[in-house]
C-alpha cells in the first residue's frame, strides 16, 4: 500500500494543471500506455473507455482510481468478462473490465452467487456497504476475460448520473505528440438528382500528404452539382503504441465558414447505436473502411454534433469554385487538414431521376405484403428515407429449404432497430418438423 501510495502521490503532482482536473488516480502502477482511446468507431458502437496496456501478460493489480463503493460485479464470458463498476462521491463512476480475478473477498462473494444461480454468468448490484473501496485500493487483477483480443485493462469514466461515459484521458497525462492520419475523403451526392464529377455516385479521393497539410487525389477540383455531403477516413496514434486510435474533433469548412463540427468528449448509451449512420455504413460493409461522414442524416440522434449548417449538406450551383477543408485533432490538440476544391456547376437539372423500389419513409411506419412474405418496418427503423428493393432469388446450390428464398432490400442499408419478418412456408413441410423451422440468412 506504501508503494502505491507513492505511485498515486506522484502521478497526482503530473496531473496538475487546468487541463487535467484531479480527481481521479490511476488503475495501474506501471506507465499508462493506450491501445484504444474514447469514442473509437467499433461495429455498432462507439468505444465508451480507454484500453491500457499491461505488458502484453494478465495479473497486474488494478487499484480504484478514487473512494467509493462497487454498486456492480459482472461475470460474463463474453463483453467486459469479469468487471468492476465502483461509484464516487465526486459524481463520477469507473468501470474496470477483462480482469482476470478479483481480490478474495470479492471472489468469494461472487463464488457464492455463482453456486445460488447456477449460472457462470452473473450481474450483481451489492448494497452501498457491501463493498466499501478507498482511493488506491487493489480491487483485482487484469486480464484478458470475455470479448478481449488481449491482455489489457479496459477503463472507463461515467457522469453517475445518466451513466454518461466520458473521456477517462482528461483526467491524465497520456504521452501523444503525433498528428492523426488522413487516409481518405468523400463526396457525396446528397439527392437522386446530385451529380459527383457527373455522377450520382459518391466519389473516393485519396489523401496527398504534403508538408503541413493533406490534399485530396491528384489536386484537380471536383465538379458538383445539387446538394453533396463529404466525409473523411482518419485515425490517430498515440506515443509508445502502434494501436490505431480515434479522433476526437472532425471540423468541415466550406471558403473557410464552418459547416460542421463533431467532438467525442461523451455521449449515452442509448445513442451508441447510431454511429452506424454516423460512418458510411454501405464502405465498412464492402471494404471495412470507416470514413466518417461529415453531414447528418435525419433520423441520426447523436449528441457529439455541436455545430451544424443546414445538417452539414452543401447546395452551390453558383457555378464558382469553392474550397473545402476538413480538419481532425486528437485530445492532446495534435492537428491535422485536408483541403481540396469543388466547382459548383450551374447547370440546373431538368428533371428528377426515376428511382426503383418502393419509398419508404423513415418516420413513419412502413409495411411491405406479399403472398409469401410479410416484412414490418417500425417508425425511425431507417436513419433516412430509402427505396426498397426485394425481389425472390434462386440459387441450386442450397438445398432442403421449406420456403422461397427471399432477398430483402440488401446488406449495405443499416437498421437501427429490429422488426418484424414473416415468410410462408411450402406445403410439403412434415409435421413434426414444424416446431423445428427457423429463419436463417444465407449470405
Amino acid at each position: 500500500m506504501i508503494h502505491k501510495l507513492i505511485i498515486t502521490l506522484f502521478l497526482l503532482s503530473l496531473y496538475e494543471g487546468p487541463d487535467k482536473p484531479n480527481v481521479l488516480s490511476s488503475p495501474l502502477d506501471m506507465p499508462l500506455i493506450l491501445s484504444a482511446n474514447f469514442g473509437e468507431l467499433r461495429p455498432g458502437h462507439f468505444h465508451s473507455g480507454v484500453d491500457f496496456k499491461t505488458g502484453g501478460v494478465t495479473g497486474k493489480k488494478v487499484y480504484s482510481a478514487s473512494d467509493g463503493y462497487i454498486y456492480r460485479i459482472v461475470v460474463s464470458p463474453t463483453g467486459f468478462g469479469k468487471a468492476l463498476y465502483i461509484r464516487h462521491s465526486n459524481g463520477l463512476s469507473t468501470v474496470y473490465g477483462h480482469l482476470s480475478r478479483f481480490t478474495s473477498d470479492i471472489e468469494d462473494y461472487v463464488k457464492k452467487a455463482q453456486y445460488q444461480r447456477q449460472s457462470f454468468s452473473v450481474n450483481i448490484f451489492p448494497g452501498s456497504d457491501m463493498f466499501s473501496i478507498s482511493d488506491g485500493e487493489i480491487i483485482g487483477y487484469s486480464g484478458n476475460s470475455g470479448s478481449s483480443m488481449g491482455p489489457h485493462l479496459h477503463f472507463e469514466v461515467r457522469k453517475t448520473k445518466g451513466e454518461k461515459p466520458v473521456n477517462p484521458i482528461q483526467y491524465y497525462d497520456i504521452e501523444d505528440d503525433i498528428r492523426p492520419v488522413i487516409s481518405s475523403v468523400a463526396v457525396y451526392p446528397a439527392s437522386p438528382t446530385s451529380k459527383v464529377n457527373g455522377k450520382n455516385e459518391k466519389l473516393i479521393l485519396k489523401a496527398e500528404k504534403g508538408r503541413e497539410h493533406y490534399t485530396a487525389g491528384q489536386g484537380s477540383s471536383v465538379r458538383v452539382s445539387g446538394p453533396v455531403g463529404f466525409g473523411i477516413n482518419t485515425h490517430d496514434y498515440v506515443n509508445n503504441s502502434w494501436n490505431r486510435c480515434g479522433v476526437r474533433i472532425i471540423n468541415l469548412k466550406v471558403d473557410d465558414r464552418l459547416v460542421y463540427s463533431h467532438t467525442i468528449d461523451e455521449f449515452s448509451f442509448a445513442e451508441t447505436r447510431y454511429i452506424n449512420s454516423h460512418i458510411d455504413y454501405e464502405e465498412k460493409m464492402r471494404s471495412s473502411s470507416n470514413i466518417q461522414k461529415t453531414f447528418r442524416e435525419p433520423n441520426n440522434m447523436i449528441s457529439t454534433y455541436n455545430h451544424l449548417i443546414n445538417n452539414g449538406i452543401i447546395e452551390t450551383i453558383d457555378g464558382k469554385t469553392h474550397k473545402v477543408e476538413i480538419s481532425v485533432s486528437d485530445f492532446n490538440n495534435n492537428y491535422s487538414s485536408i483541403s481540396f476544391d469543388i466547382e459548383a456547376e450551374k447547370a440546373a437539372l431538368a428533371h428528377t431521376e426515376e428511382t426503383e423500389g418502393y419509398l419508404m419513409p423513415y418516420g413513419q411506419t412502413n409495411e411491405f405484403i406479399r403472398d409469401d412474405i410479410k416484412i414490418k418496418f417500425p417508425a425511425n427503423c431507417f436513419y433516412d428515407s430509402i427505396y426498397f428493393r426485394y425481389k425472390k432469388v434462386t440459387d441450386s446450390r442450397i438445398e432442403g429449404l421449406f420456403s422461397d428464398l427471399h432477398q430483402v432490400h440488401n446488406k449495405y442499408i443499416p437498421v437501427h432497430s429490429s422488426y418484424a419478418l414473416a415468410v410462408k412456408v411450402t406445403d410439403d413441410l412434415p409435421v413434426k418438423l414444424r416446431s423445428k423451422l427457423c429463419l436463417v440468412y444465407i449470405r
